[in-house]
């Protein structure tokens, strides 16, 4: 039996900008639980449609293309590019779910749609990146989502992980010359289906704007995920270079 897939466009008026953003709603509609997935650093929805596919049968699954990801809109500058464009991105997925109107990154306003729906229970799949997005949502508006399910990603971020992401990135593209990286920035992002200015900004520190902390064993976003009081499930693997013993230990000191 094949499964619902519908493409909807989302408006995310951000920093005093309005832009458009692409999602896929999929699987059951009539399902009350809703599960919306959060793609990875430089992941595009397409990415969880294996996921979809397992539980659409009985489920609703809203998939995202952050901006600058897939068909959502390219941003004008590159330095536009950070989780925190991000986040705005998610803060309008859950909207939409919710059938409600937001303003500004800041509140949520109710319309009669929703006063008369039962409303949805709201899951947070994050994979990676995607997963600090669904706990920094969580944190600001702890009564929209039931629990949330972290795909090798956790409380902290190892520095040896944090080097070995990056330095998968500058193999990728080749710091030879500047006319040879233009080239390669673009052939790269073709081929993950993504801006080139947004591959380039993920090279620079100011990308990753979310609050965390500097310490010995990496960066901590402790602060967002003590906030949690619904339940999280970490997923992980064992050669996973995220998620290694002592990020299982901050997750496990969180309870």
């Amino acid at each position: 039996m094949s499964i619902r897939k519908e493409k909807v466009c989302l408006p995310v008026f951000d920093r005093g900008h309005l832009r458009m953003i692409s999602a896929y709603d999929s699987g059951s509609i009539y399902s009350k639980d809703v599960f919306l997935c959060l793609p990875g650093f430089l992941e595009t929805a397409i990415g969880f449609d294996e996921f979809v596919n397992q539980i659409g049968q009985n489920h609703r699954a809203i998939t995202i293309d952050y901006a600058g990801r897939g068909s959502s809109e390219r941003l004008e500058n590159f330095d536009q590019y950070k989780m925190s464009t991000c986040l705005a991105d998610v803060t309008a997925l859950v909207a939409y779910a919710l059938g409600i109107e937001i303003a500004e990154r800041s509140r949520f306003f109710p319309t009669s749609k929703t006063k008369t729906k039962t409303r949805p229970r709201i899951h947070l799949v994050g994979n990676s990146m995607g997963g600090l997005l669904a706990v920094a949502f969580a944190a600001q508006f702890p009564s929209t989502t039931e629990t949330i399910i972290l795909n090798d990603v956790g409380v902290m971020v190892p520095w040896s992980g944090l080097f070995s992401m990056i330095g998968t990135i500058g193999r990728s593209v080749s710091l030879s010359s500047d006319s040879f990286l233009k080239s390669r920035l673009k052939e790269v992002a073709m081929e993950l289906d993504i801006d080139p200015k947004l591959l380039r900004s993920t090279m620079k520190p100011g990308y990753a704007d979310l609050a965390f902390e500097q310490k010995i064993h990496g960066l901590s976003f402790h602060r967002s995920f003590s906030r949690i009081k619904k339940p999280m499930l970490l997923i992980h693997s064992s050669q996973s270079t995220l998620v290694n013993t002592t990020v299982l230990q901050h997750m496990a000191n969180l309870t």
